[in-house]
């Protein structure tokens, strides 16, 4: 059996005999594990500092695992491959050594208390990875290794400093699509290889983003996290739901925001508009002023009710005139009428 195989055996036998508090030391120091793997790949040295367990070397092991994608680099191969990574194993998980732990996993296994506690940031990156780079219809590149190539080369432009992005339709973390938490996730793990802690994932104005490296988190600080009487593995759930909270609580507060603005830039174009109208009359009405030569003749233009007034009296008839015309009418008809009548007695 070659020493690849049995250690994959191992790290079956191990994860059916973990217990919880070598979970929440393998869980605290997974990416310092990562970067102890890297820097060994690297330098092609390794050696255990003498307060390291066997346990420990197991979860280098699994560090190792943890950012090999399908597709590209096997780093447990790699660190497999390390004389002295070889030497250590063979000194200190000799078969007889392991026999106690093969027993718990047995046992486990038989009672139906095999331990499941909650994959690490890191392995649940890696699944989430993996699976997107199983199906090549999704992938942009033509096929995994490809795909990995090309956010190695976005994410080594982007830099240590830097931060990813990818846009989204989606308004929360938890309507995010499959293909986008494969890309997000596959982005994190990659950060991994290049020897950066990659930050949390959030969203905001429908970009997912997430810092390529953050400062590592400190023992103090995780222990202020942890609560009296519950494990780290519940403590984090504790602190993830809070979290969950917090995002839902912003996103609130950002639509309230939202609506007031909204509000107000409807106010605004209000009474912008109303300002226009009034602007545009008495720029109307001072062009009409001009028009004339006194104020009096303005007045008389604008006063509609005066000018029908006017034009109605006008249309009324003179009683006086009338009645002189009518007179002058009898005068003028009345010599014509003696005439006649005189010269038809001097016919007789």
């Amino acid at each position: 059996m070659d020493i690849q195989t049995w250690v994959k055996q191992l790290i079956d036998i191990y994860n059916k005999s973990e217990t919880e508090d070598v979970y929440d030391r393998r869980n605290n120091n997974e990416s310092k594990n990562i970067k102890s793997v890297l820097a060994s790949i690297k330098s092609q040295k390794f050696s255990l500092s003498p307060t390291q367990k066997k346990a420990d070397i197991v979860h280098l092991l699994k560090a190792a695992e943890v950012i090999s994608l399908r597709g590209g680099n096997d780093y447990l191969a790699q660190f497999l491959q390390i004389p002295d990574v070889r030497r250590v194993i063979s000194e200190k998980l000799q078969p007889s050594m392991v026999t106690k732990v093969t027993q718990k996993a047995m046992e486990n296994v038989k009672n139906g208390t095999v331990p499941n506690f909650p994959k690490t940031i890191a392995e649940t990156d890696k699944e989430i990875a993996d699976r997107y780079l199983a199906d090549s219809s999704i992938l942009t590149q033509g096929n995994a290794t490809q795909e990995i190539e090309h956010y190695r080369r976005h994410i080594k432009s982007i830099g240590r400093k830097g931060s990813f992005e990818l846009e989204t339709y989606a308004g929360r973390l938890e309507d995010v699509s499959d293909i986008e938490n494969g890309i997000l996730s596959l982005g994190k793990v990659i950060s991994r290889q290049e020897g950066y802690n990659p930050g949390e994932i959030a969203l905001e104005w429908g970009v997912l983003t997430f810092e390529v490296d953050v400062p590592e988190k400190t023992d103090i600080e995780k222990a202020q996290k942890k609560v009296p009487g519950i494990s780290y593995a519940q403590a984090e759930k504790l602190r993830q739901e809070q979290e969950s909270r917090e995002r839902h609580q912003k996103e609130m507060e950002k639509l309230d925001r939202d609506r007031q603005q909204q509000m107000a830039d409807n106010n605004k174009g209000y009474v912008e508009a109303q300002k226009k109208r009034t602007a545009e009359q008495q720029a109307a009405d001072e062009k009409r002023r001009k028009m004339f030569s006194s104020p009096e003749k303005f007045r008389e233009t604008v006063d509609y009710k005066k000018k029908a007034s006017s034009f109605a009296e006008s249309l009324k008839c003179n009683p006086s005139r009338s009645n002189i015309n009518n007179g002058n009418t009898q005068q003028n008809l009345q010599p014509n009428t003696h005439r006649k009548s005189k010269g038809m007695g001097m016919g007789r």
